[in-house]
């Protein structure tokens, strides 16, 4: 084969192997942007599950923390009234103060006199307050 039929074969081959390799190419690209977008896509519906699963965690949480404040609330009024009804009770106020004058040292003859208490029931309040407080 001459050197001018090598050159037109070149000039022939040349232009068809560039055409194949760039249609090669191109195809590839196209392949992989294509998946590349599904890959996107997926990755945009997972983030908007979890955007929707996040949103109802925080639904849930505010619920939790209403309900949490009102019982706190609740609780703190039950004690309240606890404490009034307690101290507006007349024979607790009776035993309070024995209480609280056993518990600043007044013997018993004392309680019995100054809040008009059975000695059984003065010695109980005796007994009662021996075992609250330690040693």
């Amino acid at each position: 084969m001459s050197l001018a039929e090598l050159a037109l074969v070149l000039a022939v081959l040349l232009p068809v192997m560039v055409a194949v390799a760039g249609w090669w190419f191109s195809h590839s690209v196209n392949q992989r942007l294509a998946m590349l977008e599904m890959e996107r896509d997926q990755a945009e519906l997972q983030l908007n599950e979890m955007r929707q699963e996040l949103q109802e965690i925080r639904a849930g949480a505010l619920g939790v923390v209403k309900r949490v404040k009102l019982l706190e609330q609740e609780l703190v009024e039950t004690a309240e009234k606890q404490e009034a009804m307690a101290l507006n009770e007349p024979e607790n106020r009776l035993y309070n103060r024995a209480m609280k004058m056993v518990s600043l040292g007044a013997d018993l003859e004392e309680v019995m006199t100054e809040c008009e208490l059975p000695r059984a029931e003065a010695e109980l309040l005796f007994t009662l307050h021996k075992n609250k407080t330690p040693g």
